[in-house]
């Protein structure tokens, strides 16, 4: 970066959709190697080095990952299967987050931790090989009636409840021919639901397992999940337990010059710890001989840089192992000073453009930015900037006021920004700046109290006003040219890359030259996409269709 600088000019990338047309969120997970791919061989276990109490961050290295901060991220698999804690975090990532799940929020039930949901709830869930299995989880039923279950599209099976049960566990079978490998969506229908705290509510969720269908007669613990706690083997660190057969698994992207690093104690006698790295051209495997007094080991991750890969510890021994301070590192970058403050500052805000559409993020895309490109290259770039959230109007919210959603809670549709939520605008008011808005998206409004701390605000979609980037940009450009002479931010979002989709003839040439005479049409994009995914689908895309979309 420039160490003087006129300027800041923030790009965000938003890949959410707003209340124009509001379209399902991408997949929630990888998907996993199909069961016959080959298997790097096992190696034999081996002895990592004893290190004093803490892990010490390498010379020359910074962390790029902390896993366990991210233990939210984490599939746990206990010895049965596919754990999911509800009334958690870690419940988010198999839901898509709450747009559009059914998912009600999180509540306290005696004593557990718990999600709710109405009529209907959606998950996602993955699977590594296709056998019979079991949805089995531990809910207690506001109402009394039935709990249908639907994978991939298909009733799998049902169970009676009763609001007389409480706390049970529930067990509804899955066909093996219900389920494909990878990404499999599941859909519970409860057939009654109750009014609780002011909705109409079927059923609380405290945990739920996806496992194998067991042998007849094999009774089934209850899972116990995983935690973040104080561990002492010889030293105090802050670690997660894993029971013989249970195991870890983050997805990362390797970082150049990358290494896994994590400390490792066997929490009675010695253990084995398996530890795999895998992505689709590669894979790395170790096999740790774990005794009780903590040891650090590093490995390399240079054979799967710039790769998406699977971390996964497995506890393959007989005694519990403590797991601490799992990294991803990476080199150090250079510092970079900057010598005076900015005198302005401009964010853009691009909804429903994918970082990886652009070169600097994805060399092999064939989208053309140049103008993008040649910014990014003159600026600062951030690698791993992520939306808390997946859809505007919460996502947008920690944007202008830098809280996650729990805090600001602007999580629903009828949600309204509290007036509490310190809004940039308010401070770069509160500090002499000209402030001024101009927003394509309708979720950005005055309606949700997004109109806090501005000189100027626009919202295209309200005021029922061109929504168009080159109509939006023109009249930033206007405003920044007459405010030029003082200090000014200025916050700008597009939202151009959204349905439904009607790009000009020259860009549209850029990327489907050939013929077509299809039955896509311009703006008829997003209704042709929500029609195409209802049962039975009223429109059947050909090959040619999918390339023109």
């Amino acid at each position: 970066m420039r160490s003087r600088l006129a300027l800041v000019f923030v790009v965000c990338l938003s890949g959410f959709t707003c209340d124009q047309e509001m379209e399902s969120p991408p997949s929630a997970h990888a998907k996993l190697a199909e069961p016959e791919a080959a298997e790097p061989a096992a190696p034999e276990p081996v002895e990592a080095e004893p290190t004093p109490p803490l892990a010490r961050t390498p010379e020359g290295t910074a962390i790029y990952q902390d896993l366990m901060a991210l233990l939210h991220l984490a599939d746990v698999y206990d010895p049965a299967g596919l754990l999911i804690d509800f009334g958690t975090a870690s419940r988010l990532k198999y839901t898509i987050g709450n747009w559009n799940s059914g998912w009600l929020g999180e509540s306290r039930e005696g004593g557990a931790s718990v999600s709710t949901f109405g009529k209907t709830a959606r998950l996602y869930l993955p699977v590594e090989s296709r056998r019979p299995m079991q949805l089995r989880f531990r809910a207690k039923p506001y109402a009394t009636g039935a709990i249908i279950a639907y994978v991939n599209g298909k009733t799998v099976g049902e169970a009676r409840v009763s609001k007389a049960d409480g706390f049970r566990e529930i067990v509804i079978p899955i066909a093996v021919d219900a389920l494909r490998v990878g990404e499999n969506s599941v859909m519970l229908r409860a057939t009654r639901t109750a009014p609780v705290r002011g909705k109409s509510r079927s059923l609380a969720m405290d945990w739920l397992v996806l496992e194998p269908k067991p042998e007849e007669g094999q009774e089934l613990a209850a899972p116990t999940g995983v935690a973040v706690q104080e561990i002492d083997a010889g030293a105090r660190r802050r670690a997660v337990v894993l029971q013989p057969g249970e195991r870890l698994d983050w997805f990362i992207e390797v970082p150049e010059g990358g290494s896994l690093a994590f400390g490792a104690a066997a929490t009675s006698a010695s253990s084995t710890l398996a530890v795999e790295l895998q992505s689709d051209a590669s894979a790395l495997f170790e096999r740790l001989k774990v005794k009780s007094g903590w040891a650090d080991r590093q490995i390399s991750l240079d054979r799967l840089a710039g790769e998406i890969a699977r971390v996964r510890f497995f506890n393959e021994g007989e005694a519990d192992i403590a797991l601490s301070d799992a990294r991803v590192l990476r080199r150090a970058g250079e510092v970079v000073e900057m010598k005076e403050p900015a005198r302005n500052v401009v964010v853009l805000l691009i909804d429903t453009l994918r970082a990886s559409k652009l070169q600097t993020y994805y060399p092999k895309t064939r989208v053309k930015t140049p103008a993008i490109d040649e910014f990014a290259a003159q600026g600062a770039l951030f690698e791993r900037a992520q939306s808390p959230e997946n859809w505007t109007k919460p996502a947008v919210a920690s944007v202008l006021t830098s809280l996650h959603p729990a805090t600001h809670k602007t999580k629903q549709d009828a949600s309204r920004l509290p007036r509490s939520a310190l809004m940039l605008s308010e401070v770069y008011k509160k500090e002499g700046f000209k402030t001024a808005s101009f927003i394509a998206n309708g979720y950005v409004s005055n309606a949700f109290g997004f109109d806090q701390g501005w000189d100027h605000y626009t919202n295209y979609i309200r005021e029922r006003r061109n929504t168009n980037a080159s109509n939006v940009f023109g009249e930033a450009q206007t405003w920044i040219e007459k405010n030029k002479d003082s200090r000014f931010f200025v916050y700008i979002q597009t939202i151009d890359p959204h349905v439904p989709y009607d790009p000009p003839d020259s860009f549209l040439k850029m990327y489907d030259p050939e013929p077509y005479s299809g039955q896509v049409r311009n703006r008829r994009t997003h209704l042709m996409l929500d029609e195409a995914k209802k049962n039975p689908k009223k429109y059947k895309f050909t090959k040619r269709d999918k390339e023109r979309i």
